[in-house]
């Protein structure tokens, strides 16, 4: 049995990719945003899959038997399970909460009722938000969710 509990993790912007990790969300958002050189640094946005979803597409069972550091007392960061066709072959059903985490790492919550003007199911992968931020009962809340809206570049003379 591990040390540490395993999680699934799809990542929805800056890239689609589905990954095993050991790591508590939060610990998981701030390890993407800035605890990381060898992968992005910024903003992300993911969602916890239930760990016990299983597709045979992904292997899960493999890749989560892979899910261990090796070095006792530190748990496994990531593992990318897949980068491709993942939304294709992931049921919604399986599909927890939802995390925002800024750039300097930290971790925002939302959920439906936040996005303005019923667009929340207009929202995609890698759809650009801009949003206010307020205290929450879970902690810090992105209120006001608005889909970035795309400026229009003007002809060149």
């Amino acid at each position: 049995m591990s040390e540490f509990q395993k999680h699934l993790y799809l990542i929805l912007y800056p890239n689609e990719a589905l990954v095993a990790s050991q790591l508590s969300p939060a610990e998981f958002g701030r390890h993407y945003c800035v605890g990381s050189t060898r992968h992005f640094s910024g903003k992300v946005i993911f969602v916890e899959v239930d760990i016990n979803y299983r597709n045979e597409y992904f292997r899960l069972d493999e890749y989560l038997a892979a899910t261990e550091s090796g070095v006792p007392g530190r748990p496994k960061k990531t593992k990318f399970v897949k980068s491709y066709r993942v939304l294709e072959n992931l049921d919604f059903s399986a599909l927890q909460q939802l995390f925002l985490v800024t750039p300097d790492g930290r971790e925002v919550y939302f959920n439906e009722k936040s996005v303005l003007e019923g667009a929340f199911r207009r929202l995609r992968v890698g759809s650009a938000v801009r949003f206010a931020e307020e205290p929450g009962d879970e902690g810090p809340q992105a209120s006001t969710v608005a889909v970035a809206r795309r400026e229009r570049r003007s002809a060149s003379p």
